[in-house]
């Protein structure tokens, strides 16, 4: 009888879903709150093109939050996902040199398998998917995070000649600007799943081509990491059907690594004049496996370019649709908001009516702790780990019963610009 009325309620539950195919709200804890810096920098600036901030920081938060809103809006959670941001000038990840820079890193802060309510067993899903499928909170704290590039405001030569960030809100960043709101669309969009964590780098005990450890003796791939696939092979396997050995020999083996989904690969055949092999969507696999981005991007190649390829482009536009992204992010089990397609093409900026705040703090429910038979392993436990840019592993107090949870450290995809004396490349 309980089993009857549970299936029930789970019923429900799929059917109000189904019926209020309503935007995410979301909430974005202001990692530099306190300070004069970053998020709350507090020097005085001018409003630009929507953005109405007189502050430097109350302009980085208007851009952020409707960054947030471009991409909440066109996806459906009864949970709302939660955002940890700041904005970095000391963080080396973060590099800003006169013709490179990593833009910003954006990320999944946790996965989880085998919850309740997750679409396939021992595959690892974004926290705030695996909040979405489930229906409800599966653990405390972010469920993504966002560290944009504080050096380029500094205006500094060395630093891609002088680029500074662009805060206006309607896609029109001068010849030697970066168009903000559209980093953050890209970053935030790793942060909801679009991002392999697959290990791309063989460092110590780690294993090149390793899916990260869940528990000890487990490990399991992303729901993302589902469907690469390299047509280079006999066979032509997806990326979970290899040996750890030969998963790391396909990391780079462009043009042939793909994206195997054959719903996606259909509705975009007229969409694509370049960037498919054999009718597939290629994936950046470079000759030389660039850790945070190898696999986690679309290749460069795909025309029209596309928000998720892993070089900034003038070319692109997140006013009118994530383009691709949107087919990915169904893919791995996102339901989309009402008006959203694969592609996302040709819609409005803000689908649905996504609202979201910034805090301080999130707020947290009790939790009870994991049971003793149910501790989360640490990295001492089992340093072989994978994780896109150099590690996932569960970490003490990530736990909570029933659920686990892989806490992806240094795993974050990134978004690069290129510059030459003529201008991007």
């Amino acid at each position: 009888m309980i089993a009857t009325i549970r299936r029930i309620a789970t019923a429900l539950l799929l059917v109000a879903m189904v019926q209020n195919a309503s935007a995410a709200d979301f909430t974005i804890r202001n990692l530099d709150a306190g300070s004069t810096a970053g998020l709350s920098d507090t020097r005085r600036v001018a409003p630009i093109d929507g953005n109405t901030g007189t502050t430097l920081g109350e302009q980085r938060r208007i851009a952020l939050r409707y960054a947030v809103r471009i991409v909440t809006s066109r996806l459906v959670s009864p949970v709302p996902i939660r955002i940890d941001a700041r904005v970095d000038s000391d963080n080396p990840e973060l590099s800003c040199r006169r013709n490179a820079a990593t833009l910003g890193l954006g990320g999944a802060t946790n996965y989880t398998a085998n919850f309740p309510g997750a679409p396939q067993r021992d595959v690892l899903y974004p926290l705030a998917l695996a909040n979405a499928l489930a229906g409800q909170r599966l653990a405390q704290g972010a469920d993504a995070r966002l560290f944009m590039n504080g050096k380029l405001d500094a205006g500094a030569s060395d630093c891609l000649r002088g680029a500074t960030w662009y805060y206006g809100l309607n896609g029109t960043p001068g010849n030697n600007q970066i168009d903000f709101v559209h980093t953050a669309v890209h970053e935030l969009i790793h942060g909801m799943g679009f991002q392999a964590i697959v290990s791309l780098t063989d460092t110590g005990d780690r294993r090149q081509g390793a899916y990260p450890v869940f528990r000890p003796g487990q490990r399991f791939p992303s729901v993302f990491d589902l469907y690469p696939q390299d047509l280079s092979m006999t066979g032509q396997p997806r990326f979970p059907q290899l040996t750890v050995a030969r998963r790391a020999n396909a990391l780079n083996h462009a043009p042939f690594v793909v994206w195997s989904s054959a719903i996606t690969n259909a509705a975009t055949t007229n969409f694509l004049t370049a960037g498919r092999q054999e009718g597939r969507i290629r994936l950046f696999a470079p000759e030389v496996v660039r850790p945070a981005s190898s696999i986690s991007h679309w290749s460069p190649a795909v025309e029209p370019d596309q928000i998720m390829e892993p070089f900034e482009s003038v070319e692109t536009s997140v006013l009118n649709g994530l383009g691709l992204a949107s087919c990915a992010l169904r893919d791995i089990g996102w339901q989309l908001a009402d008006g959203v397609h694969c592609p996302d093409t040709q819609t409005a900026t803000i689908v649905g009516t996504a609202r979201g705040q910034y805090v301080r703090a999130f707020a947290e429910p009790a939790t009870p702790a994991p049971r003793a038979a149910e501790r989360p392993a640490t990295e001492s436990d089992d340093d072989d780990d994978g994780g896109s840019s150099g590690g996932c592993t569960m970490a003490p107090g990530q736990a909570f019963d029933p659920v686990w949870l892989v806490l992806c450290v240094l795993a974050a995809g990134v978004l690069m610009v290129r510059r030459n004396g003529q201008g991007r490349v």
